[in-house]
């Protein structure tokens, strides 16, 4: 699945979405490169917690994350995936919807 680039109302490419979305996608980068060095962060990240509480840790460790990073950086990490890989992931997602929706 390819990332698509910001455009604009015209259809434009729009570079400075573009560059805030690197610049902050950075900044989630900064933030668990930081978060592995502490061990308590580190402990604290590996435990299940919602986005609104990972957004609110980096922000509480002076990182400007949203939720827009988080996601930009999901899609970085499936772009990297075979597509073996991806038919996997998704056969696996397949079988815990069947087994959540009843019939």
């Amino acid at each position: 699945m390819a990332a698509t680039l910001p455009c604009s109302a015209d259809g434009s490419l729009d570079l400075g979405a573009r560059w805030v979305l690197l610049v902050s996608l950075q900044q989630l980068d900064a933030f668990l490169a930081f978060a592995r060095g502490d061990a308590d962060l580190s402990v604290r990240l590996q435990q299940p917690m919602d986005l609104a509480d990972l957004l609110s840790l980096a922000a509480q460790t002076g990182y400007a994350v949203e939720e827009a990073d988080v996601i930009a950086a999901m899609v970085r990490e499936d772009d990297k995936l075979s597509d073996r890989d991806l038919q996997r992931r998704a056969g696996e997602e397949a079988r815990k919807l069947r087994n959540f929706i009843p019939g």
